[in-house]
């Protein structure tokens, strides 16, 4: 896990493209994933013990839902959320209103009055942790309401937030993985998709708490949290209820999700892997116009990706003649734990023509 951490931080910092060491930015996307992932995977080894010891039994009756939910590890993570959500809004900073959470910079509302309240508490935190020069040097803000500080979309207060999205997502992951059937798990997963759509609709209309992506803000997470699973559970159904080769292209890209965002990122501004969009005088480039260059690098690695799996299956599906006998093995590099020259016994024989039977399934037992 802490090699993984590592792993996707040093990607991360790869794919900012950073040009000096003064202003290096430190947090991105995967630096992101990266810290929810260690995170998350401290409280769930503190609550539950070793990992090892997992949670379902061979006995079904013991595989309801309720047994199936994390409720520890969701505690604590919503525990996390509710007292950093608190602190964002009621925490007053020098020059700022209680609670800020706006642009600041020139914004027409504020009239400037803000102007160095950008993010409110949650930019107080980053630039008081990684420096102002360390982090995203190019916000929003900056193009639409002239703002003038530095502010990460990924920065390390709203990754509080984000333990929402991976906390979630491994609950879903327990849904699908050992509910007793597949109906059972897909009810299950919409059943939480629903209710946080719910809270995060009441935390919009009765909060000041609104959507935000740059701010990663609680009801952001709980949004875009169901949207994904309510995705997810539908391509699921695709794959269960169909058979149709075209989308076990989905699962490839699944399986290979990390090299196509990094090679996604890496490869954009470049032509024909990255479309080039025309700035707009006033605004630069429209939402649209970025979304769709940006798809454009990743389904193009996508496809890619995709070809080389199809060429890697169709050459290691591909039939081999069998040996003679067993001493033609020698031929195919089979090597079986004696020093060379020395003859195989009998039972090594037996092995090399009996096939191995597959281990048995351990059984685990839920704890509580």
């Amino acid at each position: 896990m802490l090699l993984r951490t590592i792993q996707l931080i040093f990607l991360g910092m790869i794919i900012n493209k950073n040009k000096d060491w003064e202003n290096f930015r430190i947090m991105g996307v995967l630096q992101r994933f990266a810290l929810c992932q260690l995170l998350f995977f401290l409280i769930h080894h503190c609550t539950r013990g070793s990992t090892l010891k997992c949670y379902i039994t061979n006995d079904t009756e013991k595989r309801t839902i309720f047994k199936l939910i994390r409720i520890r590890e969701l505690a604590i993570v919503f525990g996390l959320v509710l007292a950093a959500t608190l602190a964002m809004l009621f925490v007053k900073l020098e020059g700022c209103p209680r609670g800020y959470l706006g642009p600041g910079g020139y914004f027409d509302k504020d009239l400037g009055r803000y102007a160095n309240c950008t993010g409110g508490l949650e930019r107080f935190v980053d630039a008081a942790i990684l420096g102002n020069n360390h982090l995203y040097n190019n916000p929003t803000c900056r193009k639409e309401i002239y703002c003038f500080l530095n502010f990460d979309p990924e920065g390390l207060y709203s990754t509080i937030f984000a333990l929402i999205n991976y906390a979630i997502g491994f609950q879903i992951g327990v849904f699908i993985v050992f509910a007793r059937t597949e109906r059972q798990a897909i009810v299950s997963s919409l059943a939480t998709g629903g209710l946080l759509s719910v809270i995060g609709v009441i935390l919009i209309l009765f909060t000041s708490i609104q959507l935000n992506k740059n701010l990663w803000t609680p009801s952001f997470a709980l949004i875009t949290t169901s949207i994904s699973i309510v995705t997810y559970i539908v391509i699921r159904l695709i794959f269960v209820f169909s058979n149709l080769k075209l989308f076990r292209l989905l699962s490839m890209a699944g399986e290979q999700c990390l090299d196509i965002y990094v090679a996604s990122e890496l490869i954009q501004g470049i032509v024909p892997t990255s479309l080039p969009v025309p700035p707009d005088a006033k605004y630069g480039s429209s939402s649209l116009e970025l979304s769709l260059a940006t798809l454009w690098s990743a389904y193009f690695i996508a496809i890619l990706n995709a070809i080389r799996m199809m060429m890697k299956s169709y050459w290691s599906a591909r039939p081999r003649l069998p040996p003679d006998s067993l001493e033609d093995l020698g031929h195919y590099g089979v090597a079986f734990g004696n020093d060379a020259g020395e003859d195989r016994t009998s039972e090594e024989d037996d092995l090399l023509v009996e096939p191995l039977l597959p281990r048995e399934h351990q059984n685990y037992v839920v704890n509580g």
